[in-house]
């Protein structure tokens, strides 16, 4: 087996588990809440090969292996970080992102790529949690990722490489049975588009 894929392999699974304790533990201070049984555990996602519609428009979401850094700019790291959902949630009812030091390093790098690969295109599905009725839901997931594209916008990411849609609550990845769980669905989520 080559060293290096499982020193790199290491190292990432430490990066990712690292980040989830710190979002978990010190920004959102669940640890507790977590270890006691009061809340649920998020889930893991896997990245599949869905429809996604868009603008009436039916798009692919990008699968892991299709991500390339043909000019080698990126470290295997960063097309890690890249390949997989990211995510940015916001508080009920409000359309304004919580930014966090790794959603800001995320958003950096976004950019970067982007401007290394301007043919890259990324979505940005809102959703929300289950208050309120599925039209309200549907505009407030909009607006959060018409926000999300205005933030990437302001960094200098061109607008033409960001489409935006919502789910509304129709796909939440929490039960929505308590406050400490429904956040995790008022989220939204940043994929990039296959080509």
């Amino acid at each position: 087996m080559n060293f290096g894929v499982v020193f790199t392999s290491i190292v990432l699974v430490g990066w990712i588990l690292s980040g989830a304790y710190i979002y978990t533990c010190k920004y959102k201070m669940l640890c507790d809440e977590l270890a006691s049984g009061k809340i649920e555990s998020p889930k893991q996602e896997t990245i599949t090969e869905k429809p996604v519609v868009v603008q009436d428009t039916t798009l692919i979401v990008a699968p892991k292996d299709t991500l390339e850094d043909p000019q080698g700019k990126f470290s295997t790291k960063e097309i890690d970080i890249l390949k997989t959902t990211q995510t940015v949630y916001f508080k009920t009812g409000s359309t304004e992102m919580i930014e966090t030091k790794e959603g800001t390093a995320y958003l950096n790098l976004l950019k970067t790529y982007l401007d290394t690969y301007p043919n890259s295109t990324i979505t940005l599905i809102g959703h929300t949690d289950n208050v309120g009725t599925d039209e309200i839901n549907l505009d407030i997931g909009k607006k959060r990722a018409e926000n999300v594209k205005l933030q990437l916008v302001k960094r200098g990411i061109k607008a033409s490489q960001i489409l935006t849609d919502s789910k509304g609550s129709s796909l939440p990845i929490a039960d929505n049975s308590t406050e400490e769980v429904r956040y995790k669905n008022r989220r939204t989520e940043i994929t990039f588009i296959k080509k």
